[in-house]
């Protein structure tokens, strides 16, 4: 009995770890790698809003002498607010909205969580699947 169990702490563990690879390299790509990077911040103006397209907020911001565009997700602007936005001292050209920030803290925290809720949904219902179909296949008793 024990055997036949230990398959799915093998297969949690599995996908425990396949999860949280993907969740956290989704996070950091779509953080664009700011979330380690040395970064400024700035003010920038929108130039654009969205709110039916994801809550889009287009932005023009000036860094090191240059004027740079960016785009991100938040809620509540107008065309001509300003918005508060960190961009890569290396790579002015990347930036993203303030209010977004994810620390790396922040980042494990829900890379765990997620991965943990997701690959034990997965083995339960791989497990609720094997009960299932152990008992359809169980001859019925003469």
């Amino acid at each position: 009995m024990l055997k036949r169990h230990a398959k799915y702490c093998y297969v949690w563990i599995g996908l425990l770890v396949i999860t949280f690879g993907f969740i956290y390299l989704g996070q950091s790509f779509h953080s664009r790698g700011l979330i380690f990077a040395e970064t400024a911040t700035a003010a920038a103006k929108v130039v654009k809003y969205q709110p039916e397209n994801h809550a889009t907020v287009y932005y023009e911001y000036v860094a090191k002498g240059s004027s740079y565009k960016g785009a991100g997700s938040a809620v509540g602007y107008a065309v001509g607010d300003e918005i508060a936005i960190r961009y890569s001292n290396e790579k002015p050209w990347l930036s993203e909205i303030s209010e977004n920030l994810s620390t790396p803290r922040e980042l494990l925290i829900f890379c765990l969580f997620g991965s943990f809720f997701m690959s034990s949904a997965a083995t339960l219902m791989l497990f609720v699947n094997d009960l299932i179909s152990r008992k359809l296949t169980k001859s019925p008793s003469k």
